[in-house]
């Protein structure tokens, strides 16, 4: 049977050359091989701790003659309430210092065979709580007769845990192409079939317009409207697709106000929706014409191969004079000389001004404009340029 006397007795450090049960000296051997360490120490006093409660708890009882039976009742009792303590010790035991096997099973009141009558465990241990060896200092202190404790086993290394490798990502299926992107692509494609691409990018572009691109989808429609007017052979389909340019230009220049492209093709539609109307009945356009397309030439006017310079160079030779408005051909004569220079690719610069050399009855400039140009073969939109050829012969013919 099992008292806190006989505990505190196994406990205690300082018992003199007292004869040791065998309880005794194996605990007194494990603390022996641990003293001055601070470990040891507060596992100590947490056990001591651990019995105080127990005999304020009534879990313990210090009566000599008690049941064994209610010992180990009170024990049981005793480790429920006290498990974190007890898990902080098997921490500890787990770094090596003290093994804790031997306490527990006094506390759970079991003795192990040999010694029934102590309750006293015997010297062999559980594998997983095996007592580490003494160390040299106090080898052979302990009696023959005393078990002496195993060494623990190591415990397998952890694991180390592996970082999972990242895959490369999948590439995102690539997106369907929105109908601004397809009707660009219609519009910069446009000379392989000019009415019929024209078409089709209308038909893509006008569901967009509701979308959060609209100024650019409204600027392309202003652009395509203003191609199909300028390719059409019908003076009524000149006008309605003019008229649609402008409408759409104007929704265009609202949204997106320091774009080039879309002062521009707004401007240029108004242009050529009067021409098309006839000049006296399109006065209306003059002032917009003018601030639209002043606008986009301060913006970039090389753009489009100086398509601002062209687009000014028209409107001041086809505008009415002053009082009227705002015609001046010597500033026409200027700005289209300025475009020829500039974009000299493009054949619709050199039109426009030897159409500026007819009217002023220069024919020798005119010759001298149009013959290098004559025999070419343009690579930039072929197809268009040459219906532009085609008027620059016709010219050519009236001053040879």
């Amino acid at each position: 049977m099992l008292s806190p006397s006989v505990l505190l007795s196994g406990l205690l450090l300082f018992q003199g050359d007292r004869e040791k049960s065998p309880w005794q000296m194996i605990v007194s051997g494990e603390l022996d091989a641990l003293i001055g360490n601070v470990v040891n120490i507060v596992m100590i006093l947490a056990m001591l701790y651990v019995i105080r409660l127990a005999f304020k708890s009534g879990g313990l009882t210090s009566t000599p003659g008690a049941d064994v039976q209610s010992l180990a009742e009170g024990q049981k009792t005793l480790i429920e309430q006290n498990r974190q303590i007890i898990e902080l010790l098997d921490m500890i035991n787990d770094n090596g210092n003290v093994n804790t096997d031997y306490l527990l099973e006094a506390l759970g009141g079991r003795s192990p065979k040999g010694a029934e009558s102590t309750g006293v465990r015997s010297g062999s241990a559980k594998t997983a709580h095996t007592a580490p060896a003494a160390s040299s200092r106090h080898t052979g202190q302990a009696k023959a007769s005393a078990p002496v404790p195993k060494p623990a086993a190591p415990k397998p290394a952890a694991k180390p845990v592996i970082a999972a490798v990242a895959q490369p990502a999948a590439p995102a299926p690539k997106a369907a192409s929105s109908g601004l992107e397809q009707g660009l692509k219609l519009l910069a494609e446009r000379d392989s079939d000019y009415r019929g691409q024209l078409l089709k990018c209308r038909d893509l572009l006008v569901p967009e317009l509701n979308g959060s691109r609209e100024g650019e989808v409204a600027t392309a429609l202003s652009e395509a409207l203003f191609w199909l007017g300028d390719v059409a052979v019908d003076d009524a389909d000149k006008e309605t697709y003019h008229k649609e340019g402008v409408d759409y230009g104007k929704r265009a220049v609202a949204l997106l106000p320091q774009s080039v492209e879309a002062n521009l093709w707004y401007a240029a539609n108004m242009g050529s929706h009067g021409v098309a109307r006839g000049i006296m009945s399109s006065l209306f356009y003059l002032d917009d014409i003018f601030k639209f397309g002043s606008k986009s030439m301060d913006l970039d006017k090389l753009f489009f191969h100086a398509a601002p310079l062209r687009l000014m160079g028209r409107f001041y030779h086809q505008c009415p004079p002053w009082p009227v408005g705002k015609g001046d051909k010597k500033k026409a004569e200027q700005l289209l000389k300025e475009a020829v220079r500039l974009g000299p690719d493009f054949y619709l610069n050199h039109l426009y001004l030897a159409e500026l050399y007819l009217d002023q009855r220069k024919k020798r400039e005119a010759r001298e404009l149009l013959t290098p140009i004559a025999d070419g073969e343009p690579n930039l939109l072929p197809n268009y340029q040459a219906l532009v050829l085609k008027q620059c012969r016709e010219i050519l013919r009236k001053v040879t």
